[in-house]
């Protein structure tokens, strides 16, 4: 995947996706140095809420958490983690 690429995602339960543009791609070597370059709710924008009520380093203890909940996050040792930058083009 390199910038300017397409990328397809479907909700195969819903019935419909979207077309984005890759707009960024920056590799890291963990879902924490991803977290720390890139801030929590750039990345994970529905921890918004809970921001207001928790210390930071509470807050990045959850996010590296969801992170490291995904299927195959154990790869992120061998293989590193990507930040991707999307830009939404349309529905399909």
């Amino acid at each position: 995947m390199v910038v300017g690429n397409h990328l397809k995602l479907f909700d195969r339960h819903a019935q419909w996706g979207i077309l984005c543009e890759v707009t960024s791609k920056d590799i890291y070597a963990s879902f924490e140095e991803m977290l720390q370059n890139k801030g929590v709710l750039p990345l994970l924008p529905q921890l918004a809420s809970l921001a207001t009520h928790v210390s930071n380093e509470e807050l990045f203890k959850r996010a590296a958490n969801i992170y490291h909940s995904f299927p195959g996050a154990h790869r992120v040792r061998q293989f590193g983690a990507v930040a991707i930058g999307v830009k939404y083009l349309q529905k399909i």
